[in-house]
């Protein structure tokens, strides 16, 4: 992400990409779902900006989305990440694909 142009700018780049995800997925008759990776830093980009119209978007499309954030917020940050980078660790992976089993079932979009 370019982080040097508005957000309002940036989020509008993105919508048409979101957009072209869709009309492929359309096309191949193939069942989008977004899914928001949790984020400890909430000014990153201002997070909060972008789940918010990527909420907006996905009600108004009809898209299931995912949040993760708050299925984590009882670890510790060094829990969750591998060192020295961002990238999620064993336990975050485990704990979210755990989440995202149960969203999917329980909004009928897979059977247990």
């Amino acid at each position: 992400m370019n982080r040097k142009i508005p957000k309002e700018q940036l989020w509008e780049a993105h919508k048409k990409y979101l957009d072209s995800l869709q009309k492929k997925c359309q096309q191949k008759k193939a069942r989008l779902i977004l899914f928001v990776w949790p984020s400890a830093d909430p000014g990153w980009l201002d997070n909060s900006y972008f789940q918010e119209k990527i909420k907006k978007y996905c009600q108004q499309k009809k898209i299931p989305a995912f949040n993760a954030s708050p299925m984590l917020k009882h670890y510790r940050e060094e829990e969750l990440q591998l060192k020295p980078d961002a990238h999620p660790s064993a336990l975050a992976n485990k704990l979210v694909a755990k989440a995202v089993y149960r969203f999917l079932v329980k909004n009928g979009l897979i059977s247990k």
